[in-house]
Parts: structure tokens; sequence; C-alpha cells
């Protein structure tokens, strides 16, 4: 059985041991009842003998998953990076990801050149055959591999063009806003710009086939490792919310077995977006890692709660009327409809009595939704002359 995170849900057909899926949350994966906790993200995916990290999401702030205040936490070893959504929950730690992966290949290389000097001056071995330098590998040590290897080496990273370029604008944003507040950001500019170049851009229902780095079973150094073939398949589909975001099918290409990991998307149609493909694409996953909660996770409870009370009752009733009947969709819709109401109320209510109305939001994602339905409502109700809306940035 699948090794599973707390936000995961498996079913269907029983995944094989070989190549065993593990879901480990680094951070970011508190989970309320009332519903999400929108904190930075990062989660470790195993799966098909490949390790794929999803969102580097990071505030630069005093952070407790850190231990300590504005430190990023040391990442574990991975073939590829997957990046949701331009959000700082999800993209946030890029830049100190980068030079983090950068210092690593730094010391891999280092460590590589020590051993080629020592192999041209055997003399200045010891008697043991090992190395001066601390943590150094040598020729005798098979667990310096492959895996070892990839361990200092810089992986993919993959995320839509959308992503990549309002991503950029978050980061920057976010740079210019703890200058702003007196606060010393621990990355510049050029890390943000070296760390977003290094991007792969990908379309939707592009595929990309990952080949395993490190090969779970240790290959003598005497033995010429046999080519690796790709054992996973990658597609990003739409998953609303914001421009540009993903959620990402994982297939192995062994059994043709699926996982689905999504962040955040939304199946509802909306202002600037069109609904996620979440309903098209991963309606029958063997295993969905999503995030916990949300804040229709009452709503969606209690929805499924009667459905499946009613279908129980009129089972009978559904067979004889199969092809008329219609499943009912997996949110109310009035649910986003209601939401808009009661901000577009809150904000009028106070600019009736004179006062003024700051949405504090971020530089991209869900501030252009916000723009587009208050825009809307102005237009709707006349109100350009009455009270002024301004996009400050």
């Amino acid at each position: 059985h699948p090794q599973a995170g707390p936000h995961t849900h498996t079913h269907g057909r029983a995944i094989a041991s070989r190549g065993m899926l593990r879901v480990t949350p680094i951070y970011g994966s508190r989970w309320s009842s009332e519903g999400q906790a929108e904190e930075p993200s990062c989660t470790l995916v195993e799966y098909a003998d490949c390790r794929v990290l999803i969102n580097v999401g990071w505030w630069s702030s005093s952070n407790p998953a850190a231990g300590e205040a504005g430190s990023f936490p040391q990442l574990p070893p991975h073939d590829c990076l997957l990046l949701t959504d331009g959000t700082l929950q999800s993209m946030g730690g890029l830049p100190l990801y980068y030079e983090q992966m950068q210092q690593r290949q730094r010391k891999h290389q280092q460590a590589q050149q020590q051993r080629q000097q020592q192999q041209q001056r055997p003399e200045t071995v010891g008697s043991t055959g090992q190395l001066p330098l601390d943590n150094a590998p040598n020729d005798n040590d098979t667990s310096f591999g492959q895996e070892q290897q990839q361990q200092y080496l810089l992986p993919a990273i993959y995320a839509t063009f959308p992503v990549v370029k309002m991503g950029q604008m978050t980061l920057y944003d976010h740079h210019a806003s703890l200058c702003g507040d007196g606060a010393l950001p621990p990355f510049d500019q050029d890390l943000i710009d070296n760390a977003v170049a290094a991007i792969q851009s990908i379309k939707y229902s592009q595929q990309i086939r990952l080949v395993p780095h490190s090969n779970p079973t240790a290959v003598p150094p005497q033995t010429q490792p046999q080519p690796q073939r790709p054992t996973l398949a990658i597609t990003g589909h739409r998953a609303g919310h914001s421009v540009g975001g993903a959620f990402f099918v994982l297939q192995r290409l062994q059994d043709e077995t699926t996982v689905v990991v999504t962040q955040r998307y939304h199946i509802a149609k909306e202002l600037h977006l069109d609904s996620s493909t979440l309903l098209k694409h991963a309606t029958t996953p063997d295993v969905l890692v999503t995030h916990p909660g949300g804040p229709a996770l009452e709503q969606f409870k209690a929805l499924a709660s009667s459905s499946t009370t009613a279908n129980n009752k009129n089972n009978n009733k559904n067979n004889q009327n199969r092809h008329n009947h219609r499943k009912p969709p997996p949110l109310a819709p009035q649910l986003v409809t209601q939401l808009e109401r009661q901000l577009t109320e809150s904000i009028m209510a106070v600019l009736r009595r004179n006062g003024h109305v700051l949405l504090p939001t971020d530089a991209a994602s869900r501030s252009l939704e916000l723009v587009f339905l208050l825009n809307q409502y102005w237009e709707r109700h006349r109100l350009r002359q009455a009270y002024n809306l301004v996009w400050l940035g």
C-alpha cells in the first residue's frame, strides 16, 4: 500500500510494492477542521523511482517550519521541481532554493576536483586509502554514486509560462515590500532573475518524461551503469484559481497507474479564468494528493453526505432512469456568488459611511479576479462618479 501523507487520498487499483509511492510533507501541511492554512508549502513525492518536489513556497520572515527565523530549510535530494502557481505560497522561496542548489553543486564540484587530484598523486593518500578532504568520497565507497551526484546537481524546474512571468513579478513585489518596511531581504533581484531563468516553461497537456537519477540498487564502481529509461510521465493541466495555475498528473510508465498532485484549484468558471479541468483529466486517479480543508470544506461534506443518502434511498429509481439521472455538482453553485456578494456588500457598507477600503493582495494570482469583480460591480451600479476604484502597485 502507498505510504501517504496527511493530505493524501487513495482509491482504485493497488499500487505495486516496487516503486512504492511515498508522500513526505516538508512543511506547510498543517490542517484545521475550519479550513486550510494558507501558509507556504513544500512536498516531496517519491514515485516510480523518481523524486518530485512540489513547490518551494516561503515567506521571508519568521516561519515556524524553519525553526530559526528567516532560515530556509535544507531540502532533500530530488529529480525535479514542479511549481503549481506564481504565489508566495508556492514559489516564494525559489531564489533561496536556487541558491541552495547552487551551493550543493559547487561543493560537489570541489569534491570531484579533490578526488581527481588525489588520484593523480597517490602518494598523498594515507594508508587507509581515504582522502584528506572531510566527507569526500573515495573509489571504494559504493554509496557515492548517482544518488550523491544528484544531491549536488541542480534539478530541472517546470512551470507554465504565466506562472514564470507572474511569479517573477510577485517576487519583485515581495522584495520591494520588505525593503519598504526597512527589512533586509534574504535575496536580491539578481538572484530572482537567475532563479526564474532556470525554470523550463511548459504548456498544458504537455508530457514530460522523467528519468530517475538514482538507482535503488547500488552499482559497483567497476561496473558500467546501464542507461536509464524514463519511468515517470508528468503532465500539467489547468487548475483554475490563478492564471497559469496547474495540477499535475504523474503516471508510472510501467503499469500506467496515476497520481494526481494539486495545490489549489477551482472547478467553477470565473470572470477572467476558465474552470479547472480536474474533473476531466483526474476523475479516477489511483492517488490524489491535495491541499487539505478549504472554505468550502463543510459545504462539501454536507453536500456529499446528502447526495449519498439520497442515492441510497432511490437506488432502484436511479437504475431505471440511469440515462436521465444527473449527478449533483461537487460544490454548490451558489457558494461563489455568495462570497462575492458578501465582499461587495462589506465594501459598500464602509464607503457609504465615507470610509476607505484597502484590500491587500499579491501582485498576481487572485488580485486579477478582484479587479475584474469590482470593476464589473462599479460598471453595473454606475459608481464611478461617487467612489474611486484604484489599483495601487
